[in-house]
């Protein structure tokens, strides 16, 4: 039950989100940014709904309510300051440099180098000139068969862009801000300076550089209405986003917003149609992290190593989460899956293992439990599809690579054993796959059945043809643009 619990919660959200902006006595503040930065004016409030929502995501989800909306006085009174901060640091760092750069795909918002090397892999049947990555950190890589660019939040922002839309000191609009902010009760100061910010963001990356499509990998929390609306006046081009992640009933999945969205299954993505999702058109490719992982010539040298180590089978194969450094959920649950599964490790004679992402960090509490069982630990910086495909079941809390695996007929399983994982939608919940109990995890475990309502392109399609589809549709969009 706990999924349409946080369904509901999350739509009070929604609701309540809605009904702020929409507000009458907010018309006059919405047509003067309407005015001013030639943008329409639903779009704009759309803006404003998707980023008050990813603001709202820091909540711990089961705390949602109808009261969501209560100001707090000094968090308003930073926002101002922060607003005229960022103001003045977008005019003294400024640049005149032009430059005229044309391609036909662009990649955004790429902010390491594991990302980098996946859309550089996925994008690989694209000649070098065919395709520029936008970093927003200046991270180093030795890659010099590609072309990127810098472009850095609140840097180099075009003078010309600036002399156009921009003044550091604009009395009535700091007026309106504080005016508009006190009759609806939001804190506009903080939405405004992120709207300014990408508003001037893009107008200059896309004076700089001309496409015909724009592609992302990130998207909990990373859609962008501006972005969007602008890449299409400015360049009538396509922008898309694809899919990495389980969509969680948190704000973060509210008001999602793109031209082409790049599922990994045929349902993947339905949780977002609860959710006031704008979304024209959808293609199902498959996980194109799965493909990377698995198909990108690698020997698996170590993990092989690991195996012949160990010299047993990967019975259960906990897919771990970096619980940790995420202090807006109630873990909980995540904690008592893993005492299931010490208990089972003294109980039965199961090989149980535990493998986390490379970007773990230990985590005390989960070692503690560990400590007194038979539980191993496979290396974090080893690749985990590997070991998940060599294991007889796979156990998960949260992990998005539980929803991948299971196109590959594996047998995975998600646990919820205190009814409170909001990580769970209606696309997992429906197939039975869900833990709420040791006595089911047992079951689950020793029964020889594992039936899923839906089909397995439900969840994703046949990750090794993901990059022959992604390269199919976007030459279709770049040629018909």
């Amino acid at each position: 039950m706990s999924h349409i619990i946080f369904k509901n919660k999350l739509l009070i959200v929604q609701d309540e989100i809605e009904k702020n902006i929409e507000n009458k006595n907010l018309n006059y503040f919405f047509k003067y940014l309407e005015k001013n930065y030639k943008i329409e004016i639903n779009e704009i409030k759309y803006y404003f709904k998707r980023r008050i929502s990813e603001n709202f995501s820091r909540l711990e989800p089961s705390k949602y309510n109808k009261n969501i909306f209560k100001r707090n006085n000094i968090k308003f009174i930073k926002s101002i300051i922060l607003y005229f901060l960022i103001k003045f640091m977008i005019f003294f760092k400024k640049t005149k440099k032009k430059y005229n750069l044309q391609t036909k795909i662009l990649v955004d918002d790429i902010q390491n180098i594991n990302e980098l090397n996946r859309m550089v892999d996925l994008l690989s049947k694209f000649k070098k000139e065919e395709v520029v990555f936008i970093k927003r950190k200046n991270f180093k890589h030795k890659n010099k068969n590609i072309v990127f660019i810098l472009q850095e939040d609140l840097k180099n922002y075009s003078e010309d862009i600036l002399k156009k839309y921009f003044s550091v000191i604009n009395l009535y609009e700091s007026y309106l801000l504080f005016k508009y902010s006190i009759v609806s009760k939001i804190d506009l100061f903080e939405v405004y300076k992120n709207f300014l910010n990408d508003f001037l963001y893009y107008n200059t990356l896309f004076s700089k550089i001309k496409g015909k499509v724009i592609v992302q990998e990130r998207i909990l929390g990373r859609t962008n209405v501006v972005k969007n609306y602008l890449f299409k006046k400015i360049h009538n081009g396509r922008n898309c986003y694809l899919q990495t992640h389980i969509f969680p009933y948190d704000t973060q999945s509210l008001f999602f917003n793109c031209d082409v969205f790049f599922s990994m299954g045929i349902n993947s993505y339905t949780t977002l149609q609860n959710f006031n999702a704008k979304i024209n058109q959808v293609i199902p490719i498959g996980s194109h992290s799965l493909n990377y992982s698995l198909l990108k010539n690698k020997t698996f040298k170590d993990e092989e190593k690991i195996l012949l180590n160990i010299n047993s089978d990967l019975d259960i194969l906990f897919i771990g989460s970096n619980v940790g450094q995420n202090n807006r959920n109630n873990w909980e649950g995540y904690y008592k899956t893993i005492k299931w599964l010490q208990k089972i490790s003294i109980e039965k004679k199961y090989n149980i293992y535990i493998k986390h992402h490379p970007s773990w960090k230990k985590d005390s509490k989960e070692i503690k439990i560990v400590k007194n069982s038979k539980i191993k630990y496979l290396p974090n910086n080893l690749d985990s599809y590997f070991f998940a495909l060599k294991a007889k079941v796979l156990i998960t809390y949260c992990s998005t690579m539980g929803y991948e695996l299971i196109p590959l007929k594996k047998i995975v399983y998600f646990t919820d054993p205190l009814d409170n994982n909001n990580f769970l939608n209606d696309e997992i919940e429906k197939d039975n796959i869900v833990i709420k109990s040791f006595e089911d995890l047992i079951n689950c475990i020793e029964s020889k059945k594992y039936i899923l309502n839906s089909q397995y392109d439900d969840y994703g399609l046949d990750y090794k043809n993901t990059k022959l589809f992604f390269s199919k549709n976007i030459n279709k969009m770049i040629n018909i643009n």
